[in-house]
């Protein structure tokens, strides 16, 4: 008699299964900046990360040689750097 109220204690009904909770992933919208002042850090750029903007990756910045020029058997290289471009996001 022990075992059928155990059975029947089994039986009972189960509370309702949550709603499944939907997350939406975040978007984010993109922004590049090109840097053709020549600035290592261009000024406008810290006004776009104080409003939210994230550098998200920086390109260019390769040295070159601008110029090269001979005088008396010797070389002179002038080397400058290209343009540095600045890849920015922020979560909309």
């Amino acid at each position: 008699m022990l075992l059928l109220l155990f059975i029947a204690g089994c039986g009972g009904s189960t509370a309702p299964a949550p709603s499944p909770v939907v997350i939406k992933p975040p978007t984010w919208e993109y922004t590049v900046l090109l840097n053709e002042s020549g600035d290592h850090f261009p000024p406008h750029l810290r006004k776009l990360l104080e409003e939210g903007w994230e550098v998200h990756l920086v390109t260019g910045g390769q040295p070159y040689v601008s110029a090269s020029r001979t005088a008396n058997g010797e070389t002179t290289n002038t080397v400058a750097f290209s343009q540095r471009d600045y890849y920015l996001k922020r979560q909309k």
